[in-house]
């Protein structure tokens, strides 16, 4: 993968004591070696920006949602826990959320099955999935959104996500040639399908080998901390604190996703005749040369696994009921889950869920 191009100033992380405040410093590398230097720092989540020349459209970003113009977090209605936790740290996190009601599969007439769907070959529960999100596509293009964020109900991100994504639309509009757009159709740019900000699994485009570096500090979570269910671009020529921006060639879960109006269009065409779950399909979407799908790694939303009986989890699949001591979330370093008291009461100071990484 293509990261050469010379070296940004130093990244340095402080982490003060319980009263004091931790800072992120990014610095990025591309493969173009006229980058200029930019950088950004954090020391609140409700901080401002430094480093970020907000006259070339980056700022909207920094709104309640995440600089697209709508945020569908899909959900079966009759979960009051998860739209309960949802609305909490949503909230809590600056941002808004719309939901959206998911169907069950066992609800579909077998008339308005997709074209090759076979009942016999997947469950109703992943039909159900994949009609949901259908739907939420169906609704982005009626209404004429420029772009959607979709995200499933037990997802969650960093404290500093708003301040990770103002990093990731740079790299985006790297990643898309579209960095010269003096009047983008989003923070993100204008030359996108689809942002898969939130996966357990992700390929390299072989096609497309652009890639934006990002050396973000210890908000990432080290090699050993990344947890994945499929494929993943190779790091090992990264420091340990890296997340690179990329075209993806595949993936698997669908934690959260965006679309323009152009994507949202394109894949509810290609879903009509869809064989299999929703995530396998957007994936073989992602993997086509004419579809532009942009995807940060390691990802920055994901599962978050609740305190409470692990039959709880899923809505598709089945676990056994036993008791969770303690949430977590797979690959977020300062989940706002865990610091949801302290996002509540404006605390700073947050905690690590792996606290002996930053010794």
């Amino acid at each position: 993968m293509g990261h050469g191009g010379r070296k940004l100033s130093p990244i340095a992380f402080v982490v003060l004591g319980l009263a004091g405040l931790y800072l992120v410093f990014y610095r990025f590398r591309s493969s173009d070696k006229s980058n200029d230097d930019w950088s950004l720092g954090r020391h609140s989540f409700q901080s401002k920006l430094a480093g970020v020349d907000e006259s070339k459209g980056y700022s909207p970003v920094k709104n309640e949602t995440l600089g697209f113009h709508k945020i569908y977090c899909i959900s079966l209605e009759s979960r009051d826990d998860k739209r309960d936790a949802m609305v909490l740290v949503s909230s809590a996190s600056g941002i808004q959320i719309d939901f959206w009601n998911a169907i069950k599969g066992s609800d579909i007439a077998d008339k308005a099955l997709p074209a090759n769907w076979d009942r016999k070959a997947y469950s109703d529960e992943a039909l159900g999935c994949l009609r949901s999100h259908m739907n939420v596509l169906r609704d982005v293009i009626q209404n004429r959104h420029q772009s959607a964020l979709v995200i499933e109900d037990d997802t969650s991100w960093d404290v500093s996500l708003k301040q990770q994504l103002m990093a990731f639309a740079k790299g985006v509009r790297y990643v898309t040639d579209s960095e010269g757009s003096i009047t983008p159709l989003s923070p993100y740019g204008s030359n996108w399908d689809m942002l898969w900000l939130g996966h357990c699994g992700s390929k390299t485009h072989p096609g497309k080998l652009k890639a934006f570096v990002m050396e973000e500090g210890p908000s990432v979570p080290g090699p050993h901390r990344r947890v994945k269910y499929g494929d993943a671009p190779d790091m090992s020529s990264y420091s340990k604190h890296t997340r690179i921006v990329y075209a993806a060639g595949g993936g698997t879960c669908t934690y959260a996703y965006a679309v323009s109006f152009r994507g949202a269009q394109r894949i509810l065409k290609h879903l009509t005749a869809a064989k299999g779950p929703v995530d396998w399909e957007l994936g073989e979407m992602c993997g086509r040369n004419d579809f532009k799908c942009i995807t940060p790694y390691p990802p920055l939303i994901s599962e978050y696994k609740a305190v409470g009986s692990k039959s709880k989890d899923s809505d598709i699949e089945h676990f056994p009921s036993e008791y969770r001591e303690r949430g977590f979330a797979f690959n977020l370093v300062f989940d706002a889950r865990l610091n949801l008291d302290k996002l509540l009461n404006r605390q700073t100071n947050f905690e690590s869920q792996w606290p002996e990484d930053l010794t």
